[in-house]
């Protein structure tokens, strides 16, 4: 992977000589667009330009065939000053017409509380020559579209920057600067680097400056060579290089803590207990509440338990407090005081978990606020200890004895305080004790999420239509889904929607009964009722015999065949989940049920499934069951596991076939005579 073509590459690694980015240093220009700006100049004098290659080499990847190619991607940093600098350079080239829009314009997001943009070059290289390109009338700044529709406000705005006359064939080059760091991290942070990319990369390059007295440590994940690290009296440096990369696509249904590119991470030498002492002074527990709040506490402590008052408190939080982020400055991890949060009846991850923590604790509980990465925590034991590694704030509170993980981000949450758990994160760090470091999430994997279908066919006794009735039972996640469902749409939506579901399984139809739903708060458990009449169900149908096709449609998404099989990469399963679906036909007096399906099974480590048939007094009766097992299939298991989901996908759908009582079927033979000789029926 790392590989250099010696002749081809010459220039392209002497440009790791220091020399400056530009021939002559130029006035900084500031441009203001409203309330806000940017700069353009040269950037600072840490920055050693590398020279980009007159051409792509044949022996490379990407040199046939590729529709984007990066010909350079440079990142240097410099953590010496006050405040950091960033600086970025990106040389790209589209060969494919459809995306040559996008290689005409470039975004970069950055938050102008701490903050400053500063653009340096954009050109464009044609036969090779390079123009200017910089056309500061061509630079939008504006706030990051979206944000307030999804309940968010982190005052980021976006420079959207326009190349004019851009063709098939031309280097793209585009230099920046980001100066600034939010000043509440305090330099608890860390880089994270991808060495490759789903396109093919002619040269990469991380280089990182740190003062003298800094510890450095890095960590590299997949196939990727060590950085080079020098010390001198000026600082710490550490340099990453790799030439003529080739493209490494990403893979569906991969879990989100695995890297699927090589990757380096780069921080100060520390442990995650110094990240929760930094922690530990943005929230701290004794606080003042109003008095409003003081009356419910004191409502709640004549509750009959703890773990009932915990579940009150929560509830509190969760409902009485809806979900908005404000992520202005140091408002992105300084949360707003319990009492304050209280009041404006809003806040986010940080503020609801600070105001769990004091009531909890004003009951005499012990409760903390815990940090979690909601994409990468699995994986958080093995990354470089920082703050950055962390976007979510939920409670660790210990009731009776027991350890319960609690998100007051969520809602509509029911039963028990074991049944109101937070999404298990894999790693959390509980920011009020001191030694414990990284604690695993572990007990929450035993919280199943369940949903239980029931759906009885009833034949009419004519044999020609079917009352389809379906219960569904829910608990844990899925229950609060479908409550969130019933509380945020029409019930006439839902009934519509419904039906139009199952129409695509049983052809026409129509509601027989409105959808019934009863919840069932003290168990946190759901239960959805429905009836259907379906008028043409039956399918290849002779005389005097019917064919019903039944299908488990509650498991078939967890064992169909799509995504990639043949893999590089783990592979995401959704878990822990039980799921059951029964099936039972009615077998109307007179008719015969010709056979029924056999009983299957099939598994892997990661799901156990089982279809079981019986015939019982006056109906047949299929029931199938989903486990999982484990989150993740290893990549050198994938052909197993997608041979056994295909075994079970085999077992989804039935076919019963039934003989209808002698005088029905003789009634049908005789109607389709008299239909075929023209006679009018008697």
């Amino acid at each position: 992977m790392f590989s250099v073509f010696r002749a081809q590459f010459a220039a392209v690694l002497c440009g790791l000589l220091c020399i400056p980015l530009f021939a002559a240093a130029a006035d900084v220009q500031r441009f203001e667009r409203g309330e806000f700006a940017f700069e353009y100049g040269p950037p600072e004098t840490f920055v050693e330009r590398v020279e980009i290659a007159g051409e792509w080499p044949a022996e490379a990847p990407g040199a046939q065939g590729a529709s984007w190619r990066n010909w350079l991607i440079d990142e240097q940093v410099d953590f010496r000053g006050s405040e950091p600098v960033r600086f970025h350079e990106h040389v790209i080239e589209t060969r494919s017409e459809t995306l040559l829009a996008n290689a005409a314009r470039f975004e970069i997001s950055f938050n102008p509380a701490f903050e400053r943009l500063r653009l340096h070059a954009v050109e464009v290289r044609r036969d090779g020559t390079w123009s200017d390109r910089f056309n500061p009338e061509s630079v939008t700044l504006a706030r990051r579209e979206g944000e307030f529709e999804s309940d968010m406000a982190t005052g980021r705005v976006s420079a959207l920057v326009l190349v004019a006359d851009v063709r098939l064939g031309d280097q793209i080059r585009y230099a920046y600067s980001v100066t600034g760091e939010n000043p509440i991290l305090r330099g608890m942070t860390h880089r994270a680097a991808n060495l490759s990319w789903i396109d093919p990369i002619l040269h990469r390059q991380v280089r990182l400056h740190f003062p003298s007295d800094m510890e450095l440590d890095h960590r590299m994940f997949g196939e990727a060579a060590a950085p080079e690290i020098s010390r001198t009296s000026q600082g710490v440096s550490l340099r990453w290089v790799g030439s003529a990369l080739a493209a490494n696509p990403m893979e569906e249904d991969a879990p989100s803590w695995h890297n699927q590119q090589p990757l380096m991470e780069v921080a100060g030498r520390r442990d995650w207990q110094t990240v929760s002492a930094w922690a530990r002074g943005l929230y701290p527990m004794d606080q003042a509440l109003p008095g409003e709040l003081e009356a419910l506490v004191e409502e709640w402590q004549q509750l009959p338990d703890a773990q009932s008052r915990a579940a009150a408190a929560l509830r509190a939080v969760q409902e009485d407090v809806r979900y908005f982020s404000v992520l202005m400055g140091e408002s992105s991890h300084r949360p707003t005081p319990p009492a304050e949060t209280w009041q404006r009846r809003y806040g986010d991850c940080k503020d609801k978990a600070w105001l769990l923590s004091v009531l909890l604790t004003r009951m005499s509980m012990e409760a903390e606020p815990a940090l979690v990465s909601s994409s990468h925590g699995r994986a958080l034991d093995r990354s470089l200890p920082a703050a950055s590694q962390f976007d979510h704030v939920i409670v660790r509170a210990k009731v009776e004895g027991r350890v319960f993980w609690l998100d007051a981000t969520r809602s509509l949450q029911r039963g028990p305080l074991a049944t109101r758990q937070s999404s298990d994160f894999g790693f959390a760090l509980p920011v009020h004790s001191t030694d414990e470091g990284l604690v695993d999430m572990a007990s929450l994997r035993d919280q199943r999420a369940l949903q239980h279908v029931v759906e009885r066919f009833l034949p009419a006794a004519d044999g020609r239509s079917i009352r389809l009735e379906i219960e569904t039972t829910l608990r844990g996640t899925e229950a609060e889904r479908r409550r969130h469902e019933f509380r945020s749409r029409e019930l006439s939506e839902i009934s519509r929607s419904y039906v139009d579901y199952y129409s695509r399984l049983h052809g026409e139809l129509a509601s027989a009964e409105a959808i019934r739903f009863e919840d069932a708060p003290a168990s946190g458990e759901i239960k959805v009722f429905e009836a259907y009449n379906l008028e043409s169900p039956w399918t290849g149908s002779g005389t005097g015999s019917r064919i019903l096709e039944v299908y488990a449609d509650l498991l078939s998404p967890f064992v169909s065949l799509s995504g990639p099989q043949q893999r590089r990469h783990p592979l995401w399963r959704p878990h822990p989940i039980e799921l059951r679906q029964t099936t039972e036909v009615i077998v109307p007096e007179g008719w015969t049920l010709l056979s029924i399906p056999h009983n299957s099974e099939a598994s892997d480590e990661s799901f156990r499934y089982a279809r079981r048939a019986r015939r019982e007094a006056d109906r047949v009766v299929l029931e199938h069951s989903f486990d999982s097992l484990a989150e993740q299939v290893a990549a050198d298991q994938a052909r197993r596991h997608f041979d056994a989901r295909r075994r079970a996908m085999e077992a989804m759908g039935a076919r019963l076939q039934f003989n209808l009582p002698t005088a029905s079927a003789n009634s049908e033979r005789n109607q389709r005579l008299r239909a075929l000789l023209g006679k009018p029926g008697s």
